[in-house]
């Protein structure tokens, strides 16, 4: 090592170890601050979080490990490949993230990853564009809860999940100049691949259904405990930020680029809090008493970003996997514009959304009608596939 580089690692060491200092300090003289913090982010990780994601890691584990997901990526293949370029599991964790929200899009990732079922290019554009805000969080919790304007749920979601799938789509578009689609095959055949699939992927795995359901909550806990531990602490440093007047500046610098493309001022220091903690964020932005319109675009905005918490729950998530984490960044930045600028269309032409009919009062309530949308929305995506099978094969 040079002596340069070596005076580099150092400094960036004295750096690291003056911030650690100087955040010890704060929670030794500001402990009460730290301690309403951590309340804050526990009850959002144990009312929230916790029950509503919990099934869907236990089950996305045991759908790998009964093969069912490789089963999923045959029968699917004939419609991911001209839409993304990408396998048929990917329609598996399409429907995964779009049913039960961040960050188990990154989760199912990783576990396709692992199981090489996705190559290190499918894995990164897959991963960039089903980072997804929950269903219940942006139907219920925020025009509901926060808002208190029901109707405006539907224009949320729309623009969130349309921003994801453009992105998506533009990914595949990218990548039909590198990628080959495999040739058509009669639905039969793909049905005779996938059954096949599925009994090589369990005679590979080998374990009992009993050992496979206890690997999956011993899995499922370990991960969720991860989002809990970062949802705490990034709990912590936004009431820190805050006392530090850092948030407060950071939405004096945005309000260059926001005030002209025509947000309310009082939107930004939400903006800028939700830039870091996308909850916290949000909360702010619903408090303001600034017009619907522009409260709606602010949380378009902050949904897409999903804030650094999100982002850092996601890195953990896929740090024990070769996943480059660039593409993934710049994609956040690409849906929070592309989801606000669909939200300022969608507001033009309001969407109702009957809100009512979704239930409100327990997230593990909402876990069982998620459940039932992801395999609803996976039965549909394969009678997709199978019905593109046929068209392919007849037009051979």
């Amino acid at each position: 090592m040079g002596l340069s580089a070596y005076r580099k690692k150092v400094g960036q060491g004295a750096v690291k170890s003056a911030l650690v200092v100087a955040l010890a300090l704060y929670f030794v003289f500001y402990p009460s601050a730290v301690f309403s913090a951590s309340i804050r982010g526990l009850q959002a990780w144990w009312q929230i979080v916790f029950p509503a994601l919990l099934p869907f890691f236990v089950l996305s584990e045991i759908l790998v490990g009964l093969g069912v997901v490789h089963m999923l990526g045959v029968l699917l293949e004939p419609l991911m490949r001209p839409l993304f370029q990408l396998p048929g599991s990917g329609a598996y964790v399409i429907a995964l993230a779009h049913t039960s929200g961040s960050p188990i899009g990154a989760v199912a990732v990783a576990r396709l990853r692992k199981q090489n079922l996705l190559s290190r290019e499918e894995a990164e554009c897959l991963v960039a564009f089903t980072n997804n805000a929950s269903p219940l969080f942006m139907l219920v919790a925020i025009p509901v809860g926060m808002l208190g304007q029901p109707a405006v749920g539907t224009t949320i979601a729309l623009s969130h999940y349309l921003a994801n799938m453009v992105i998506g789509l533009f990914l595949g578009l990218w990548r039909r100049f590198t990628a080959s689609c495999p040739p058509a095959q009669p639905p039969y055949m793909l049905i005779r691949r996938s059954l096949r699939a599925l009994v090589k992927a369990q005679q590979e795995d080998g374990r009992p259904l009993g050992k496979m359901l206890g690997d999956a909550i011993r899995n499922s806990l370990q991960t969720l405990f991860t989002i809990g531990g970062f949802i705490i602490v990034f709990s912590v440093f936004i009431q820190i930020l805050d006392n530090l007047g850092l948030i407060v500046a950071t939405a004096k610098l945005l309000e260059l680029v926001l005030i002209p493309a025509g947000f309310a001022p009082e939107t930004l220091h939400g903006i800028a809090a939700g830039m870091v903690e996308m909850t916290i964020g949000l909360k702010e932005v619903a408090d303001t008493q600034a017009p619907l319109f522009q409260q709606v675009l602010a949380i378009s905005l902050i949904l897409g970003w999903s804030g650094l918490s999100i982002q850092s729950q996601v890195f953990a998530i896929l740090a024990d996997t070769d996943i480059r984490l660039k593409l993934f960044v710049l994609c956040r930045a690409m849906q929070a514009i592309l989801s606000t600028i669909l939200a300022v269309l969608l507001l033009r032409y309001p969407v109702l959304w009957p809100v009512s009919t979704i239930p409100t009062a327990s997230p593990w309530l909402y876990s069982l009608t998620a459940l039932k949308a992801f395999a609803g929305l996976l039965a549909i995506l394969v009678l997709a596939g199978l019905f593109r099978a046929f068209l392919q094969n007849r037009k051979c």
